[in-house]
This record gives structure tokens, sequence and C-alpha cells, in this order.
């Protein structure tokens, strides 16, 4: 079920469906999906919730997964939450 939550959170996030998106990549998350973890904090960071996508991304080191740099979706393109297509 973790991936297709993910893909479901993808969907919605590129659908404008932001709130949607955010509740399926911190269900996916909260069952151990580390791509939807990422996910929700890009997202959280780039709807300004910096101090939440922060929070997100210091568990995951406790909940022992490997953490790389986050990278902005914006930095080659803009996320979809960000030009509502």
């Amino acid at each position: 079920m973790p991936a297709a939550a993910f893909n479901l959170g993808v969907l919605l996030a590129g659908a404008g469906r932001v709130e949607d998106a955010e509740a399926v990549f911190r269900r996916a998350a909260a069952a151990g999906d580390v791509g939807a973890a990422n996910n929700l904090g890009i997202l959280l960071a780039e709807t300004g919730r910096v101090e939440e996508a922060e929070t997100v991304f210091r568990q995951a080191p406790a909940a022992g997964h490997v953490v790389r740099s986050p990278r902005s979706c914006s930095e080659t393109t803009p996320a979809p939450w960000q030009t509502g297509s």
C-alpha cells in the first residue's frame, strides 16, 4: 500500500489538491515510506511551512532512514502545487 499511497499523493499534488496530497503523504510516511516523507517535507517547505518541513526531515534519521539533502522541486521545475497544474 505505501507505493500506491505515494503515487496517489503525487497525483493529487499534480492536480493542485495540496491538502489531500499532504494527508496521503502523511499516512504513507507514517507507514514507513521514505519517499512520501521526503515529498511531504518538500510540499510543506514549498507552501511556506518550513518549520513543519524541518520536523519531517529531522524525524527520518530517528526512524532509521537514510537522509539525503532535500532538494526542492523548484530547483529544476516548479512543483505541481506551485503551478496549479
